[in-house]
């Protein structure tokens, strides 16, 4: 039987597009760099912000990646694979 290609599941799609608009700032960010010589605290804080999210879609990546696990295992026992 041939495997077929399915979409990812729409959490994983959608932590995809936001570590996507994440990194996207965090360029965004670095281009500008800090205006006048001033203060890079700004710049500071998105990369902040940007790594709690990248580690918050980390964490909910492997939550969907068990239960994907988990129901494929599921399909597996059912058919007798």
């Amino acid at each position: 039987m041939a495997k077929q290609s399915q979409p990812p599941s729409i959490n994983v799609q959608q932590a995809r597009n936001r570590l996507d608009a994440a990194l996207e700032r965090l360029e965004k960010a670095f281009e500008k760099g800090p205006k006048d010589g001033g203060d890079q605290s700004g710049l500071a804080a998105e990369l902040s912000t940007a790594r709690d999210e990248i580690g918050s879609l980390k964490d909910s990546n492997k939550a969907v990646s068990k239960r994907i696990d988990s129901a494929i295992g599921k399909v597996r026992d059912l058919i007798g694979d």
